[in-house]
C-alpha cells in the first residue's frame, strides 16, 4: 500500500479512507458472475510496511526493491514487536460493482480468518456488497471492517484488537435502486407517506422493488432509514424514521412536507451488524506501541463510527469488562454501574446511574429531572411550596396546590365544616354546641367536642359531648334564636361579668 490516505478511487475519505494504492488477499474476479458466495476459511494475514515480498536473488537483480525478507534477521521490519507501520496490505475487499451486472450474488463468507495488519484494512464492503463473517479477528489495523456505499456486513463472534478504527459504517449506495414518485401529500411530522408505482434503477441487481428496512430513501434535500412498508393495492406506504436526536425513542417524521408528484429514492443503507464482539484496546495505535506495557492509550470514541446516515448495530464488551449495546445501554462491569442512555430515552426511563434497589430506594443524591411516571401517573418535575400537597386532575397528572385551595372541595377544615357526620348519636340536624373555652388541661383530642358557635350550625344532639376537667368561659356567648344548646354544667365556670344570651325560642340545657 502506498500514496496518501484518502486517495483511494472507493474509500476517499481522508481520515477514515485508504491509500491511493491498496492491494487486498481476497477480492472479487473482475466481472465475475457469482452463483455461490466465496467461502474464505482458516486463514491468516500478515500484513507490514517493514516486510519486503521480495527473494534476496531479487533484491541483488534490482537494488530498487528497497530489500528482501531474511527469515533469519529478527531485527528486520514485521517480525514480533514492530514499533513502527505504515498503510500495508489489507485483508478482504468486497466490492459489489466489480463483479457482472448480470451476477445474482455481490457476497462472501468467512469464518476464522485472523490478520495481523499493521495500518492495514480488514475488510472494506462496499458497492451494495455483503458479507457474513464468523471468528474474524484483526489486530492492529486502520479499521477492522468497514461498511461504505451501500455495504452490509454481519459478524459474529469477532475481535478488534488494537488498531487505529474498530467498526466504521458510511452512508448509502451510490445510485438508487428504485424510485417512486410521492401520491399523496404529506405534513411535516408525519411518520408515513405513500408512493406510487416504483421504477428500478439501471444498476439494481435485485428482482424487487419493495422499500425495505435495510434502506434509506432520499426525498429532496433529506435522508431517512425505512423503518416499515406496508402495500396499499397500488404501491407502498412507507414509515420512516428520524429519532429526536434528545430523545431517540421519539419519531420526529418529516422534516419537511412532501407534496404528491416528489420523487422518493431508494438506496442500500451502509451497515454493520455485530453480536457478542469483543474491543481490546481500540484506538491506541497500528503497532506494538499500542499494547499498555509499551504506553498505549486506547480511545473508546474509535470503536464505533456511524457516518453520513451510516449505522452499526452492535452489542460489545471491550477489554475493561464494559459491556455496551449500541449507545443506549451499558453495563460496566468493574463498578456495577448500570447506564440507560437519557438521550435515548428520556423521559420513558430514569436515568439513574447508581440504583440501589435493596431495602430502601436510594439514588445516592442523584437527581431525577423531567418529568417522571410511575404506574401512568405523572408526577411533578420539582418540589412544591411549604405545606402543598400533591393533588390528581384525574387524567394521570400530579400537581402540587395549597392546602386551603382544596377546603371546600373535597377537603374540610374540621372548623368549616357545618354538616360533620361521625356516627353514633352526633347527628347533624339544627342544634350548635357552642365553644366553652379553650381547654387547658384536656389533651385528649377524642375528647374535645367543641365547635366555635360563631362558625358552625347544625350540629345536632350534644349529649355525647362532654369535658372531663373543668373549664372556665372567658368571653361572652350568645346562643342564637331557635337553637338548642347543651352545656356540661358542673365542669364549666363563669368569670365576672361572662354571661350566655339565649335567643328566642332557643334552650340552654345544662347536663349533670
Amino acid at each position: 500500500a502506498s500514496g496518501t490516505r484518502g486517495g483511494h478511487a472507493i474509500d476517499s475519505d481522508n481520515t477514515y479512507g485508504l491509500p491511493a494504492n491498496q492491494a487486498f488477499v481476497v477480492e472479487f474476479y473482475p466481472n465475475a458472475v457469482v452463483y455461490k458466495s466465496p467461502y474464505i476459511q482458516n486463514c491468516t494475514n500478515f500484513a507490514d510496511s517493514g516486510i519486503f515480498n521480495h527473494t534476496e536473488a531479487e533484491y541483488n537483480a534490482d537494488n530498487a526493491l528497497g530489500g528482501f525478507f531474511d527469515p533469519n534477521n529478527v531485527t528486520q521490519g514485521g517480525f514480533g514487536g514492530d514499533l513502527t507501520s505504515g498503510p500495508t496490505g489489507g485483508g478482504l475487499l468486497v466490492d459489489g460493482s466489480a463483479v457482472s451486472s448480470s451476477s445474482p450474488l455481490r457476497s462472501m463468507v468467512v469464518d476464522s480468518f485472523t490478520q495481523v495488519t499493521l495500518d492495514g484494512p480488514g475488510i472494506l464492503c462496499c458497492n451494495n456488497g455483503y458479507a457474513q463473517l464468523v471468528s474474524f479477528f484483526g489486530t492492529f489495523c486502520h479499521y477492522h471492517a468497514k461498511a461504505l456505499n451501500g455495504g452490509q456486513l454481519n459478524l459474529s463472534n469477532c475481535t478488534t484488537d488494537y488498531g487505529r478504527y474498530g467498526l466504521i459504517a458510511d452512508g448509502k449506495s451510490l445510485a438508487a435502486n428504485f424510485t417512486a414518485p410521492v401520491s399523496v401529500d404529506a405534513a411535516t411530522g408525519d411518520l408515513v407517506f405513500t408512493i406510487g408505482t416504483q421504477t428500478a434503477g439501471s444498476g439494481w441487481y435485485g428482482s424487487a422493488t419493495r422499500p425495505q428496512d435495510n434502506m434509506s430513501v432520499v426525498i429532496g434535500a433529506n435522508t431517512y432509514p425505512v423503518k416499515t412498508a406496508v402495500a396499499n393495492g397500488s404501491g407502498w406506504d412507507v414509515t420512516i424514521e428520524n429519532p429526536d436526536p434528545t430523545a431517540l425513542a421519539t419519531n420526529l417524521g418529516l422534516i419537511a412536507g412532501l407534496t404528491a408528484g416528489d420523487v422518493a429514492s431508494f438506496f442500500n443503507r451502509s451497515y454493520i451488524s455485530t453480536g457478542g464482539h469483543t474491543f481490546e484496546y481500540v484506538g491506541a495505535g497500528t503497532d506494538y506501541r499500542a499494547a499498555p506495557e509499551n504506553g498505549g492509550i486506547p480511545v473508546e470514541a474509535n470503536q464505533v463510527k456511524n457516518l453520513n446516515n451510516g449505522k452499526v448495530f452492535q452489542s460489545s464488551t471491550d477489554h475493561n469488562g464494559k459491556f455496551k449495546v449500541g449507545d443506549t445501554f451499558t453495563v460496566d462491569q468493574r463498578t456495577g454501574e448500570v447506564e440507560i442512555s437519557l438521550d435515548a430515552y428520556r423521559p420513558e426511563l430514569v436515568n439513574d446511574l447508581s440504583p440501589q434497589l435493596g431495602a430502601n430506594l436510594d439514588v445516592n443524591g442523584k437527581d431525577i429531572t423531567g418529568a417522571v411516571k410511575l404506574n401512568g401517573l405523572t408526577y411533578p418535575s420539582a418540589d412544591g411550596a411549604a405545606d402543598q400537597i400533591i393533588k390528581t386532575d384525574g387524567s394521570g397528572n400530579l400537581a402540587f396546590v395549597a392546602i386551603s385551595a382544596l377546603q371546600g372541595s373535597g377537603m374540610q377544615n374540621l372548623s368549616d365544616d357545618s354538616t360533620p357526620q361521625l356516627g353514633g348519636e352526633l347527628d347533624a340536624v339544627t342544634n350548635k354546641i357552642i365553644n366553652l373555652g379553650t381547654p387547658t388541661a384536656n389533651t385528649d383530642a377524642t375528647t374535645k367536642a367543641y365547635v366555635d358557635a360563631a362558625v358552625t350550625t347544625g350540629v345536632g344532639n350534644i349529649d355525647a359531648a362532654f369535658i372531663e376537667t373543668p373549664q372556665t368561659m372567658t368571653t361572652s356567648k350568645v346562643i342564637a334564636a331557635n337553637t338548642n344548646v347543651g352545656m356540661m354544667g358542673p365542669t364549666v365556670a363563669l368569670n365576672t361579668g361572662v354571661t350566655i344570651t339565649v335567643g328566642t325560642n332557643s334552650v340552654l340545657t345544662t347536663l349533670a
